[in-house]
């Protein structure tokens, strides 16, 4: 979270995304990247209601910086696939 402006609303941060490879994507590269949304604002934010529709897809920027501090945004773009897990 060190890339993120002080100001903003710390409850609109979410902690809970996790990527399986968090390497920046070149431009003009194609690659498959796994993540997954674990987080409170998923409820908080009525996001939930994705879940109950079969046919919900998301999209946005997904930015992400290399040890440099260098910023790359990327357009993503998907089906919503939920995993229900016992808690």
């Amino acid at each position: 979270q060190k890339h993120l402006d002080p100001d903003y609303p710390k409850e609109l941060v979410a902690t809970g995304l996790t990527m399986d490879d968090d390497r920046g994507i070149e431009p003009g590269e194609t690659r498959e990247v796994k993540m997954e949304a674990k987080d409170a604002l998923w409820e908080v934010q009525r996001l939930m209601a994705l879940l109950g529709d079969p046919e919900s897809r998301f999209g946005g920027l997904l930015m992400t910086w290399d040890d440099d501090g260098n910023r790359y945004i990327n357009s993503i773009a998907g089906a919503v696939i939920p995993v229900f897990t016992k808690l």
